[in-house]
């Protein structure tokens, strides 16, 4: 039973669309939130080894 739970929370909660979240995936709508949001020097400075934080090519 705890495997078929496990799996069940594993599908809804990284590969099920949701629609609060416009029908993706809440994998796809972190992604897409962490690609729009620009975090503070401080925040990017205590955070680096925790979240990749993409940086914008400036070249």
């Amino acid at each position: 039973a705890r495997t078929k739970a496990r799996a069940w929370r594993e599908d809804f909660n990284t590969r099920r669309p949701h629609s609060s979240l416009g029908y993706l995936t809440p994998t796809e709508f972190a992604v897409r939130s962490a690609a729009s949001v620009r975090p503070t020097a401080s925040l990017q400075q205590h955070c680096e080894s925790l979240i990749p934080i993409p940086q914008p090519n400036l070249s």
